[in-house]
C-alpha cells in the first residue's frame, strides 16, 4: 500500500457523499463502514459482504486515504495488507477496528499484527462471513472521552503562529480548562520561550524522540515543565533531534486523554510529524498576515498533502499597507474565515518583555476565543 496519494487519490464511487470539512463544518461520525485494503481480491469479498450486510462502504486504498478518514467512521474493516503497515502512532489507537484476511493466504502473524494495532477482532474468510455481515449491519462504537486537539499553522514566515498557540492555551487554562501546549516546530519561536517555560527543567521531545509504542498521559503530563497552569512540551535548550516516525501520535494520543484542550503549534515544513498530530486534530488555525505575499505563501501551503481533509479555519492578523481584506483572503484560500486579528502592538511589548501574549485583551485574546468556541469549549469562570 501506498504511503503517499494526491487530493484527488483514492477518492472511487464508495466516497460518495463525503464532503471536504475545508469549507464546511467538521464531517460527524458515519456509521458508514471504511474498507483499508489495496487486496483487489480482499476488496471484492468485502464489498460483497458489505452489500449482503446491506452498506454502502467508504474504500481507502491508500495509507494517506485511510489516515485522512480515520476518525469519521464507526467501524474500519482493514485488509491484512494494510494492517501490518500500520506503525505504532500512525493513527490513534481506537476500538471498532476488524481486521480482515482470506483463509488461504493467512499466516499465524496475523494475530499479531490485529494484537499490535488493538483490533478487536479478526475475520477469516471464507469461514467468518456470516460474523462479518452481522458486524457490518450492526455497525457502532463506544466513544472514549478525548480532548480536542488544535493545531497552529503560520500560512507564512512570521505570522504569529507561534504566539496564537501559545494565547489559545494560555487563554484555556485562565477559563478553567486543563490545558496543554506542544511545539512541534524546532526552529520556530518555541512555546516555552513565550509561556516563560525558559528556565524550567521537565521532559522535552529529546527525551521522547526514541520513544517506541504507547505513552502514558498523567505520567507525561507530570514530567513536562508547567509555566503557570499550561504543561508544555517543547525542544528544551539542547539540539533537536529527530523523531520516530509515531512519536508525535502517541504522545498527541496520550496528552489529549489527559488534558481537556491540547494546543499543537505546527511547522511550516510539514512532514511525518506534523500529519500525525494533522490528523488528530479537531481544527486546524492557518495564521496569515495580511500581506499579498503571505496569501500567496498560504495558498502553496494549502495544497501539502499532510492537510488534506483536515479542518481547516483562517486567523487573518496584522495591518494592511495595502488594504487587504480579511474576507477577500478567505475567499481567495478557500478556507472559512474564524477571526480576523488587528495589529496590536501591546502583544510586541508583552513578548519582548517575556509575557505570555494571551495577557492582552485585544484581537489576540478575540482570536483564542473563537478558537476555543469553535472546538466547544466556551467560556468558564476565570481563575482568580
Amino acid at each position: 500500500m501506498a504511503t503517499t496519494t494526491s487530493r484527488n487519490d483514492t477518492e472511487s464511487e464508495h466516497l460518495s457523499g463525503w464532503s471536504s470539512s475545508r469549507t464546511g463544518s467538521s464531517p460527524a461520525k458515519t456509521q458508514r463502514p471504511l474498507l483499508g485494503t489495496d487486496d483487489v481480491e480482499l476488496l471484492d469479498d468485502l464489498l460483497r459482504l458489505s452489500a449482503a450486510a446491506g452498506v454502502e462502504p467508504a474504500v481507502a486504498t491508500t495509507l494517506a486515504a485511510l489516515r485522512s478518514r480515520w476518525s469519521h467512521h464507526s467501524l474500519i474493516v482493514l485488509g491484512v495488507d494494510v494492517a501490518a503497515s500500520l506503525t505504532e502512532g500512525f493513527v490513534p489507537r481506537r476500538s471498532g477496528i476488524v481486521v480482515a484476511a482470506r483463509s488461504p493466504s493467512v499466516s499465524d502473524s496475523v494475530w499479531d499484527t490485529a494484537a499490535s494495532i488493538g483490533a478487536d477482532q479478526v475475520a477469516l474468510l471464507p469461514d467468518g462471513e456470516v460474523w462479518l455481515v452481522d458486524r457490518l449491519a450492526a455497525v457502532g462504537i463506544e466513544g472514549r472521552r478525548t480532548a480536542p486537539t488544535v493545531a497552529v499553522l503560520g500560512g507564512s514566515g512570521g505570522a504569529g503562529a507561534s504566539s496564537l498557540c501559545a494565547a489559545v492555551a494560555a487563554t484555556g487554562s485562565q477559563y478553567a480548562y486543563g490545558a496543554c501546549a506542544v511545539d512541534l516546530d524546532p526552529v520556530g519561536t518555541g512555546l516555552e520561550s513565550l509561556l516563560g517555560a525558559d528556565d524550567l527543567s521537565g521532559l522535552t521531545w529529546s527525551d521522547l524522540a526514541h520513544t517506541k509504542g504507547r505513552v502514558r498521559g498523567d505520567s507525561l503530563v507530570a514530567a513536562l515543565p508547567r509555566p503557570g497552569q499550561v504543561p508544555v512540551l517543547g525542544w528544551g535548550s539542547q539540539r533537536p533531534v529527530p523523531l520516530l516516525p509515531g512519536v508525535v501520535g502517541a504522545t498527541v494520543d496520550a496528552l489529549a486523554q489527559s488534558c481537556d484542550v491540547l494546543a499543537v503549534d505546527l511547522p511550516r515544513t510539514l512532514g511525518e510529524g506534523a500529519a500525525e498530530a494533522i490528523c488528530r486534530s479537531s481544527l486546524v488555525a492557518l495564521v496569515v498576515p495580511r500581506l499579498s505575499t503571505a496569501v500567496v505563501s498560504a495558498g502553496r501551503l494549502l495544497d501539502a498533502e499532510e492537510l488534506a481533509g483536515a479542518n481547516v479555519r483562517l486567523v487573518v492578523r496584522g495591518p494592511s499597507p495595502g488594504g487587504l481584506d480579511a474576507h477577500r483572503i478567505a475567499e481567495t484560500l478557500g478556507v472559512p474565515l474564524l477571526s480576523d486579528v488587528p495589529g496590536d502592538a501591546r502583544i510586541d511589548r508583552r513578548l519582548e518583555q517575556g509575557l505570555m501574549p494571551a495577557g492582552s485583551r485585544g484581537g489576540l485574546r478575540k482570536a483564542s476565543d473563537a478558537v476555543l468556541e469553535a472546538v466547544g469549549l466556551g467560556r468558564k469562570a476565570q481563575r482568580r
